[in-house]
């Protein structure tokens, strides 16, 4: 099967989710020409966007998983430009987005993203991709956050978050984990950085994304050794932790998953249907503004 195959299609999952389902990170491109990408990129070789993520794949794999709502995630190729985000989201009331700012975005942009359904505001520690923000740019981001009442997710990589610990501090909007973390499952469930993510769990204002459990994985399907830590998660904090596909798996390197298959490792994150209905519905519905 093509590279494409599953980024735009996939099978029913063999339980379908609750009612209400929410996919928390997802991501949607346009043709070139009309919404160009940002002169860096900030994967790898050989690694291009896909021609096919569209919103209209995403909405098509969505319908085949049961999945009512999503989160659209601006991807870094297109920089501050919102023009996709935002024209996408007004075609799409049952989705929100999640966008990255720096200080060129005016307050004029930032009232635009949130009448169009933005409600957060990501940032990448993650050292390869050279994107963290200043702290007079985190600063802002967390004023504004406040200001709207959005949410910061924060991509972080395994033991990088011990170096976090003076940044986050300074957080009191809520605040998303992303992507488990990124821990390193290999280190076990004693490892230093995931007991510090599993006390900053514990604070009121944190919340966990238990998606991206296939990309930390050792293995190409099972992903049996991820298991423990996303139950962790679930178990510290049953109503702030939320899900996500990940799609169009931007950078993958290993088999390339059919998303089914992710919503049914959810599942065994969260066995219990009281469970996954928290994680699909319930708790992303308060952290996005969806009705209940």
């Amino acid at each position: 099967m093509s590279f494409a195959h599953f980024r735009t299609r996939t099978r029913a999952p063999a339980a379908a989710p609750p009612e209400g389902a929410c996919d928390c990170h997802v991501h949607v491109l346009g043709d070139a020409k009309k919404y160009p990408y940002r002169e860096s990129w900030p994967f790898e070789p050989p690694e291009t966007p896909p021609t096919d993520a569209t919103f209209d794949a995403l909405a098509a794999m969505h319908r085949a998983l049961g999945i009512a709502r999503g989160v659209l995630v601006q991807p870094g190729i297109y920089g501050t430009d919102y023009s996709l985000l935002i024209e996408t989201l007004k075609r799409a009331p049952n989705y929100r987005g999640i966008a990255w700012i720096d200080d060129t975005v005016d307050d004029r942009t930032l009232a635009k993203l949130d009448a169009a359904g933005v409600r957060g505001l990501r940032f990448n520690f993650w050292r390869r991709l050279n994107e963290a923000p200043t702290l007079t740019v985190l600063r802002r981001a967390l004023a504004v956050a406040a200001e709207y009442g959005w949410h910061v997710k924060m991509q972080c990589v395994g033991d990088d978050w011990l170096d976090m610990k003076e940044i986050v501090d300074r957080v009191r909007v809520p605040m998303v984990i992303d992507h488990l973390g990124h821990v390193d499952v290999s280190k076990g469930l004693d490892q230093p950085a995931f007991r510090y993510l599993i006390e900053l769990l514990k604070r009121g204002n944190v919340w966990v994304l238990v998606g991206n459990g296939d990309r930390r994985s050792a293995q190409d399907k099972g992903w049996d050794d991820v298991v423990p830590f996303a139950r962790t998660y679930v178990e510290t904090a049953p109503d702030r932790c939320i899900w996500a596909s990940d799609w169009p798996h931007l950078g993958y390197r290993k088999r390339m998953p059919e998303d089914a298959e992710l919503l049914e490792l959810l599942y065994r994150f969260a066995p219990e249907p009281e469970l996954q209905r928290k994680v699909l519905v319930d708790t992303p519905a308060r952290l996005f503004g969806f009705a209940t």
